[in-house]
């Protein structure tokens, strides 16, 4: 089977990512979002909005999603958040 074809572990109902670790792939996309701010305040030339667009396309083809699916979760609204 291919990522997207099943769901996924720990309760996927989409069933896009499979991995098989969840700490260690929350601990991936902390250090990818890490190394983004040190790369912007290295670089402060850098366009913010654009690399972490970028970012927020290539972790998911990280985890193994092809660009099609990445670009259609990525384009979605985020939802809202409740603040109680």
């Amino acid at each position: 089977m291919t990522v997207g074809e099943r769901p996924g572990p720990w309760g996927n109902p989409l069933g896009y990512i499979d991995i098989d670790d969840p700490e260690l792939a929350l601990a991936t996309v902390g250090g990818a979002m890490l190394g983004l701010l040190q790369l912007l305040e290295a670089r402060p030339e850098m366009d913010a909005g654009k690399a972490a667009d970028r970012l927020a396309l290539d972790l998911p083809r990280m985890f193994g999603l092809t660009r099609k699916a990445a670009e259609k979760i990525v384009s979605r609204p985020l939802p809202e958040l409740s603040v109680s």
